[in-house]
């Protein structure tokens, strides 16, 4: 279906899970990260396993994204905290105080600063990375991903007084599925279908359908959640 500017159909009540089988594409690489960990592999796997088991089909593809496109989301990821350095009072609240920002947004800051020549190009490509989605998608219902390329890191390996040089790479391989989503605005939905018993951690894997298909995430996610419960945590 085609929505024309971006006006959405109700999503209505979803009190039952999907009823057909789906094609689902596998992502399993991004500009970003080309390897995600052992733990988050193994819950791909069995995650596309899980899937087969309930009748969809599976394909591994690729997206029509490179490094260009992680560079143009930086770059937009950098203005926004541009905007919050020079405008925060307004934005945020009059208290707002810029001298108490990390060094990791004051980075996003400089890159923004130096780089603000680029923007009006990163920010067309990325308009129009919707229909590049899209178009990548192909035959296929949902692409599946992990939600985040490795597990939870220790504390302090995204800690707030890390020099941005050394803080983007680790956030950018790390986070390095859901952006596909942030510049799109197709909907996603991260479901904890997996856990890392030696680290006692979940690991969650991530799902995205075209733009205006959110009830058929929600249905799919009944349908996963009533074949393999969702694990609490208790410790």
């Amino acid at each position: 279906a085609v929505y024309h500017n971006n006006v959405l159909p109700p999503i209505g009540l979803v009190d039952r899970p999907i009823d057909r089988p789906l094609r689902i594409g596998i992502v399993d690489s991004s500009p970003a990260n080309r390897s995600i960990d052992t733990p988050t592999r193994t819950c791909l796997d069995d995650t596309v396993v899980l899937l087969e088991s309930l009748g969809h089909e599976l394909e591994s593809i690729s997206l029509p994204f490179d490094q260009q496109f992680a560079d143009d989301f930086v770059l937009y990821w950098a203005s926004a905290a541009l905007t919050l350095r020079v405008a925060g009072k307004k934005l945020v609240h009059p208290d707002f105080d810029a001298q108490r920002l990390t060094p990791f947004v004051n980075g996003l800051v400089r890159h923004a600063r130096r780089n603000a020549i680029r923007l009006p190009g990163a920010i067309m490509r990325l308009r129009r990375s919707r229909d590049q989605l899209d178009e990548g998608m192909g035959r296929h219902d949902l692409l599946l991903t992990p939600t985040v390329g490795h597990l939870t890191p220790e504390l302090g390996h995204l800690g707030l007084d890390m020099d941005f040089k050394s803080h983007l790479p680790r956030m950018a391989s790390w986070a390095a599925f859901t952006p596909t989503a942030n510049a799109t605005g197709t909907p996603a939905i991260s479901l904890p279908l997996g856990h890392d018993e030696e680290s006692n951690l979940p690991i969650g894997m991530h799902f995205m359908a075209r733009f205006g298909q959110d009830r058929l995430l929600l249905e799919l996610a009944l349908q996963l959640e009533a074949a393999q419960p969702f694990r609490q945590n208790t410790a």
